[in-house]
């Protein structure tokens, strides 16, 4: 798995700042969109009763990828949203309250298990991303989680400050407990008018994901590893621990 870093040119990133305007806003300035989030991992959901099948080579080689592409169905649960204001003067504008607009089904049926197919062959000491639990509706939260609590840090709310001519990349991590699809929106800032925008190619369908995706099995050079995020920090778990899990929400 990537570390995830926010790129960007605006000052600010995760906090707003009072936008100054000088003239008229033009909400038209702001150019919005996004796709998947590049890199060499790839992402699956595997369904519960495939886990005894799973290859006994567990590193993410040819063994691993034709598994899965005959028994996983691919995850697409990362995205990056590239912003950019195109105006050479005027005011500042800030996006907050990134959120999920999206349909939840009313039975969670089959539970998946998030398995990162990562050639790096390591599990990461750091992730930084915008969480998104789609199945909630809640808006996105920064979220840097670390292999020590003494690195993580508190969940705060994304937001995004744009002067003119500025750009930036937001990377987006999606999580779901129940089958869900949809798309994202932001509200966008300026002076003392706001605008609520669609955010194209942010569309999602999630399946319902082990612990909304937080307890994972990740590809590594030493095998197939269990990985559990929980409260900022990165720990190891066991392949068992994992089906207990499972047996356990299955109930």
């Amino acid at each position: 798995m990537a570390v995830i870093s926010v790129v960007g040119t605006a000052a600010g990133v995760f906090g707003v700042v009072q936008a100054m305007t000088r003239d008229t806003t033009n909400f038209s300035h702001l150019q919005i969109s996004a796709g998947p989030t590049e890199g060499a991992t790839a992402e699956w959901a595997v369904p519960e009763d495939a886990l005894d099948r799973l290859p006994d080579a567990g590193w993410c080689g040819e063994e691993m990828t034709s598994w899965l592409e005959s028994n996983a169905t691919p995850l697409r649960r990362e995205v990056s949203i590239k912003l950019r204001n195109d105006a050479t003067e005027g005011p500042m504008l800030a996006l907050t309250d990134f959120r999920p607009v999206s349909t939840v089904a009313e039975k969670r049926g089959p539970l998946r298990v998030r398995l990162v197919c990562d050639p790096a062959g390591s599990i990461p000491s750091q992730i930084y991303h915008g969480r998104v639990d789609a199945d909630k509706g809640t808006t996105a939260r920064h979220v840097r989680v670390s292999g020590t609590g003494a690195e993580a840090a508190p969940p705060v709310p994304v937001a995004f400050n744009l002067a003119p001519g500025e750009s930036g990349t937001i990377p987006v991590g999606l999580f779901s407990r129940m089958p869900v699809s949809g798309s994202l929106e932001a509200t966008v800032l300026s002076g003392k008018e706001e605008k609520v925008v669609a955010i194209p190619g942010t569309e999602f369908e999630l399946p319902a994901l082990l612990f909304a995706g937080d307890m994972y099995l990740i590809t590594t050079d030493a095998g197939l590893l269990c990985v559990q995020t929980e409260k900022g920090v990165i720990e190891e778990c066991t392949l068992d621990e994992l089906k207990h899990e499972v047996a356990t929400a299955r109930k």
